[in-house]
C-alpha cells in the first residue's frame, strides 16, 4: 500500500490548489514572432503571427493592439488594427530594425 507521503491520492477527486484561469470570449492562444535577419550587420525583418482561441466561433470584429518593446522598455514598434476573428495562424503585423541588438551571454538584449 503506497503511503501517505505519495504525490497522489488513494481516493481520487482534487487534492491540490486550482486556480481558474479566466479569459474572454475570443482571446489569443499563441503569438510568434518570425524573423528574416540575413546578415548579422544588417536589418532586421520581423513578423509576428497569432492564432486564437474562440470556442463559440465568435464573428465580432476584434481590436488588434501589439507593442513590441526593447529590453529598455522603449517601443520599437506599435500596431492597431481591426480584424475579423480568423482560423489558423495569422500575420498581425510586420516591421524592420534597422540595427538590431544581438543578443550574447555578455549582452542578454531581449526584445
Amino acid at each position: 500500500m503506497p503511503s501517505d507521503l505519495s504525490d497522489f491520492t488513494l481516493y481520487g477527486g482534487m487534492y491540490r490548489h486550482v486556480n481558474l484561469v479566466y479569459v474572454p470570449a475570443v482571446s489569443f492562444e499563441t503569438v510568434h514572432a518570425r524573423t528574416d535577419f540575413p546578415s548579422p550587420k544588417g536589418p532586421a525583418k520581423i513578423a509576428i503571427f497569432g492564432t486564437l482561441y474562440n470556442p463559440t466561433n465568435a464573428t465580432d470584429s476584434l481590436e488588434v493592439s501589439l507593442e513590441v518593446t526593447d529590453a529598455k522598455g522603449t517601443s520599437i514598434h506599435h500596431s492597431k488594427q481591426t480584424l475579423k476573428p480568423w482560423q489558423s495562424a495569422t500575420e498581425l503585423t510586420n516591421f524592420t530594425i534597422a540595427a538590431p541588438q544581438l543578443w550574447s551571454p555578455i549582452n542578454p538584449h531581449l526584445y
